[in-house]
């Protein structure tokens, strides 16, 4: 995989400057997704007098609807954005007449992955909880707990779904495809990272016994085309 022995610290996004094929595709009358290849995916989701976008772009030139399919206007971020509002576990605004369910269904690709879910059109906006045929970067991941936390997606019996990475997914066989797809990931590096670790191999540097290659019978072979985000992001490597 792509920069798994560089671990210079960067912004997420900051050193992949490839210009990727952008979709925006209709999930619903009030439903939409922005993809970009393996870039962050945006949900838009559209109210009687409003409109909220899930997993905003990262910059105010991005989320302003220009190519903001990469990352441009990085000095407009003066530093971390903090939240004007946290929730526990739910927390059901209504937009207008739509009800919509913001969801902490459990620790996984961070320690407060909120997925978003319209019940009255079975339609999932997971976040980084789920990624599909797209690398995901596990820095802050809960390896451990990240396959417990998406059996309780597939209980939502979801219609179509967008995931934090890859393309957005509009049947429900192909739904319950990318979570297993996400569940066999987090496993698959959590194995290898664990085999590592007792062979006393170094999780910063790539080794027969943890790197995804289709040839070697690892873990992670599954996953050997996934195309990585940026150069530093070693998915066997957690920070």
């Amino acid at each position: 995989m792509r920069g798994l022995t560089n671990t210079t610290k960067a912004f997420a996004s900051l050193a992949d400057l490839v210009e990727k094929k952008i979709s925006f595709i209709t999930l619903s009358a009030k439903a939409y997704a922005f993809t970009a290849e393996d870039d962050p995916n945006t949900g838009v989701i559209v109210g009687d007098d409003e409109v909220r976008l899930i997993n905003a772009q990262a910059t105010l030139k991005m989320a302003r609807g220009t190519v903001f399919h990469n990352f441009r206007g990085a000095k407009s971020i003066p530093g971390l954005t903090w939240p004007s509002m946290v929730f526990r576990n739910e927390m059901a605004p209504w937009m207008g007449k739509l009800g919509v369910r913001i969801i902490h269904a459990g620790a996984g690709h961070t320690a407060g992955d909120p997925s978003v879910w319209i019940p009255s059109q079975k339609l999932l906006f997971s976040g980084a909880l789920v990624a599909y045929n797209a690398g995901n970067y596990t820095g802050d991941a809960q390896l451990e707990i990240w396959p417990a936390t998406l059996k309780k997606l597939p209980a939502l019996k979801p219609k179509a779904l967008v995931p934090g990475r890859g393309p957005a997914l509009k049947t429900p066989p192909k739904c319950q495809k990318a979570i297993r797809y996400t569940r066999d990931f987090g496993r698959g590096l959590s194995t290898a990272a664990k085999r590592a670790v007792v062979a006393k191999k170094s999780l910063k540097k790539p080794t027969r016994q943890h790197v995804a290659h289709p040839a070697q019978n690892t873990p992670l072979s599954p996953f050997a085309k996934i195309a990585c985000h940026s150069p530093y992001r070693a998915p066997i490597y957690n920070e």
